[in-house]
């Protein structure tokens, strides 16, 4: 009878093992994914503004005047950079 007790020990240790093993894979990728998410937070100096070249903004126009001839545009709404500047 030791030998099965002896077997079943190593099975509950291999799962064990594995369920840790998971577990650990789980939290370090959640870890990870969340870093590009969390580090803006935390930066002490804002990144600065700079604002968009003249022929950043001729390119926008002619896109806009290239979509005109297509139909008609009656609004353009600037969504801005999202940071709420």
């Amino acid at each position: 009878m030791e030998i099965i007790s002896n077997n079943e020990d190593n099975k509950s240790q291999m799962f064990a093992k594995i369920a840790f093993s998971v577990v650990g894979a789980c939290a370090v990728g959640v870890t990870l994914g969340a870093i590009p998410f969390v580090t803006p937070a935390l930066r002490r100096h804002c990144l600065p503004f700079i604002p968009a070249t003249d022929a950043q903004i001729e390119n926008v126009l002619k896109a806009l005047r290239l979509c005109s001839t297509q139909r008609p545009v009656k609004t353009v709404l600037d969504i801005g950079s999202g940071d709420g500047r």
